[in-house]
């Protein structure tokens, strides 16, 4: 083979784990490889697969004549780039080879285990590949490769099919499949159909009948691959002489050749209106021509066909759904049956489906279709009531809501099923992010020295809230949302219900300013129940956590200790608590008047009265008779008694 020689034997060629590989040395190659020549599949466009500089230099090259030897020879690449490059483009769908060449030359790795054929027919992605029979002369470089290739050959799907896209690749269902296998087109027109097929990534086939006429559409993976069409008019040959493609003449040869018993490929193929390397490309266009009359459709019926159940042996091909139901969007047919039909439905409801921002800008709606549809958006309106708020006149509102119901951007509804909750649906995703972003206390709205019943009821309120079940209607991704917050909601829960773990996450969380902050707050409040109230077991758990988070302040660890002996005057191990908390207090030097006059209550409250009156005396002498201490100390006076 031209400029092969010297080079290095080549191995196996991987592409990827599940790759099918290409068997071939190289440095000796076969005669028969060297007359291969791959076809370009079309189709599909290579823009979308992201293919390397590289190989998109060796997909130029290759026109279904020129056989791999002169590929080689043009060193374009390097030989074993090459190779590579070719087995990407076919896993790619984009070349083919013929069955003799696939059947002996593509291998899968040594070490690869073969897949389990299952015993429903293969689902498959789509890809463009088209089983058409092509009859052609090969030119050939050689007279090895004149010998070698026939002169017909056929380019089928690939010998090994692919496996199904991998997760990272398919994106997982969003949708779960309809139940209703049967119903009505005025319902539920084809675009939307569509949409909902492809967001539970349904594999199978769709039928659509209206009057004589039946229209298969196969579905692979949630897309629509291919499109079948029972009546004449929609044959290729028809198709084309209606958009001018084939003039009457040649119609008429058509039309012989048919009666003939040729199929419609094969007759085009022989009077020469399709060229060999444009029959996939042909295929195609009348696919998506048999689609889009589909989805103008506004009555008939449809049946959905078992899951998983795809024929292996149709074409598949990339129709480009989102344009065609674009296109559809403003030429859908309207007339008095679709009029009366929505006169029939005022009371129904127009629910608003998700719609991207993108899909949005490709419809180029006026300003007043871009008002009307906002407010539909927003939420489920009746017909009447659109009828009402529209900006439009009458009869182009009712071109509007059809657009919008073929579309698949609204569904109508007998009832109301717009999501409702304790909490507006618009919130729920700011509402997540901040929960999301903040710490336990804040998923649980709950103060940073919330008690045991408060965290319990914080957590009550909060699912009352957020808890799916107090819910109706909910989308998927709503549902998702409020479950992930449910599960936010309990964790912090389950780490704030303990009052150790509380205390070491809030010294954890918080820095000193903000800890004495809050501490401040529940010194105030524990005063209140302590001097006021006369309610010394609250005062005492509300003044316990001020003095945990600052057991250096004095006045806060003496009102802890005069509230431990008040609220258990019984307890002596509680009793030798308060007073060693007391004695270090006092060893600090230098108290403050007020943390003398508590200290003086709890003394006295522990047994030792002359050492009260004499904390009582040092009190008002530090505060020069200051009036507030004075009445302290009398206060405290009247409400501490000596217990021996």
């Amino acid at each position: 083979m031209p400029g092969a020689a010297g080079a290095a034997a080549g191995a196996w060629i991987t592409m990827a784990a599940r790759c099918l590989l290409l068997e071939i040395d190289v440095g000796n190659p076969p005669a028969d490889w060297a007359a291969e020549a791959p076809c370009p599949m079309l189709g599909v466009d290579p823009v979308d697969k992201q293919l390397p500089q590289r190989t998109r230099v060796v997909l130029a090259r290759i026109d279904g004549l020129t056989p791999l030897g002169e590929l080689l020879a043009a060193r374009p690449v390097p030989p074993a780039t090459l190779l590579e490059a070719l087995v990407r483009l076919h896993a790619d769908g984009l070349i083919g080879f013929s069955p003799e060449f696939e059947a002996k030359y593509l291998r899968s790795p040594p070490d690869a285990v073969p897949p389990v054929a299952p015993a429903a027919p293969s689902v498959v992605p789509p890809v463009a590949v088209a089983p058409v029979q092509i009859s052609r002369a090969t030119p050939a470089a050689t007279a090895a490769a004149e010998s070698a290739r026939p002169a017909t050959f056929s380019v089928p799907p690939p010998a090994s099919i692919p496996p199904p896209l991998e997760p990272a690749q398919a994106p997982p269902a969003t949708e779960e499949l309809t139940h209703e296998r049967r119903g009505d087109l005025a319902l539920r027109p084809p675009a939307r159909l569509a949409r909902h097929l492809s967001a539970a990534r349904y594999t199978g086939v769709l039928v659509l009948r209206r009057g004589e006429v039946a229209k298969r559409i196969l579905f692979a993976l949630g897309a629509p691959v291919n499109a079948e069409s029972d009546a004449p008019a929609e044959e290729l040959g028809c198709l084309m002489h209606v958009r001018g493609k084939l003039d009457d003449k040649m119609f008429a040869a058509y039309q012989h050749l048919r009666r003939q018993g040729r199929e419609p490929p094969a007759a085009l193929l022989e009077l020469g209106a399709v060229a060999a390397d444009d029959a996939a490309r042909a295929d195609r266009w009348r696919a998506q021509a048999v689609l889009y009359e589909a989805l103008m459709w506004r009555e008939g019926t449809y049946e959905l066909g078992e899951p998983g159940r795809f024929p292996v042996e149709a074409p598949r091909y990339d129709l480009g759904l989102p344009n065609l139901v674009l296109k559809a969007w403003r030429e859908a047919p309207f007339d008095d049956a679709r009029r009366k039909f929505f006169d029939a439905h005022h009371n129904w409801y127009l629910v608003p489906g998700t719609v991207s921002d993108e899909t949005v800008g490709k419809m180029r709606l006026n300003p007043k279709e871009e008002r009307l549809f906002q407010s539909i958006r927003e939420q489920a309106r009746r017909v009447r009531d659109v009828m009402e708020i529209t900006p439009l006149f009458v009869t182009e509102t009712y071109r509007f809501m059809d657009g919008l119901l073929a579309l698949g951007l609204v569904e109508l509804s007998e009832k109301n099923p717009t999501e409702t909750g304790p909490v507006d649906i618009r919130e729920l995703p700011g509402l997540f992010e901040a929960m999301k972003a903040g710490n336990f206390f804040d998923r649980l709205s709950a103060h940073p020295v919330s008690t045991d019943q408060d965290v319990e009821d914080a957590r009550q309120r909060m699912l009352a809230r957020f808890d799916p079940r107090y819910y109706s209607n909910l989308r998927p991704e709503t549902r998702e949302r409020l479950e992930r917050m449910k599960a936010m909601i309990e964790e912090a829960y389950e780490h704030l219900r303990n009052a150790g773990r509380r205390k070491e996450y809030r010294k954890a969380q918080y820095d000193r300013g903000r800890l004495e902050y809050f501490a401040e707050i529940q010194f105030r409040k524990g005063e209140i129940f302590l001097f006021w109230r006369e309610e010394p077991r609250t005062a005492l758990e509300i003044l316990a956590s001020a003095y945990e988070m600052c057991p250096d302040v004095s006045i806060y660890a003496a009102s802890y200790a005069l509230a431990t002996a008040r609220a258990y005057p019984d307890d002596r191990e509680r009793r030798n608590e308060a007073r060693l908390l007391l004695e270090r207090v006092l060893g600090r030097g230098n108290p403050a008047p007020k943390v003398l006059v508590i200290a003086g209550a709890t003394v006295r409250l522990l047994g030792d009265a002359a050492r009260a009156e004499q904390l009582f005396a040092a009190a008002l002498k530090g505060s020069g008779n200051a009036p507030d201490i004075v009445q302290l100390v009398d206060q405290m006076r009247k409400r501490t008694t000596a217990k021996t």
